[in-house]
């Protein structure tokens, strides 16, 4: 049983290192819980997001169509049908129908816009709870870290009166499976914190080189 911890936390630091490596080349630009960092994670985010820029090309057409619909509304009174020029001067006729196109474009953009924000609301709820489950990862990795340092520290006081035999070999095996137990718990909390940033660096766009 010994062994196969011994393995296991072996295992567990060879992956941590491995996604140490892995933090060093796609660094974040920030990774505490604040509103400048969510800002900053957030704004990468809209960034890297394909569905964000559709739409933002998409207002961008949107915008430039209207724009020409309204400069040209005054290009309608240009001719020589009274009958339509008459409509025309009543708001009827071609100046009806490219402001009915105007207030359709307009609610188009507006749609799209609104989309927009939607994601961009979306984005930053995730980056923030993404930070925050990141800093609880990093107080539980503290508070393994000294239970680990309390236990290492009373264990060797106990391993020096082992050594003078004042304690027998099975009273020391479930301290030493503790070590191991303790070592463990401090590597899988430092994992989850690896796959959280690694998360986040998916999320803004940050690739593995």
């Amino acid at each position: 049983m010994k062994g196969h911890q011994r393995l296991k936390v072996s295992l567990l630091i060879g992956l941590g290192l491995g996604l140490v490596w892995a933090n060093r080349a796609m660094a974040l630009p920030c990774q505490e819980m604040s509103t400048a960092c969510v800002d900053q994670l957030t704004e990468l985010a809209i960034a890297n997001s394909p569905e964000y820029d559709l739409l933002a090309r998409q207002v961008t057409l949107a915008e430039d169509q209207l724009s020409q619909t309204r400069n040209r509304r005054w290009t309608h009174f240009l001719t020589l049908d009274p009958l339509r020029l008459g409509a025309n001067l009543l708001g009827g006729g071609d100046v009806g129908r490219a402001r009915q196109t105007a207030t359709e474009l307009e609610l188009q953009r507006d749609s799209l816009a609104q989309r927009q924000t939607e994601i961009n609301q979306r984005l930053q709820q995730s980056i923030a709870n993404l930070l925050l489950q990141y800093e609880q990862q990093q107080q539980q990795e503290n508070l393994a870290t000294q239970r680990l340092d309390t236990h290492q520290q009373r264990l060797s006081t106990i391993e020096t009166e082992y050594l003078a035999g004042n304690h027998t070999l099975e009273q020391m095996l479930p301290l030493w499976e503790r070590t191991d137990e303790l070592k463990m718990l401090v590597q899988q909390h430092q994992h989850q914190q690896q796959q959280t940033l690694q998360t986040l660096r998916a999320l803004v766009g940050l690739r593995d080189r």
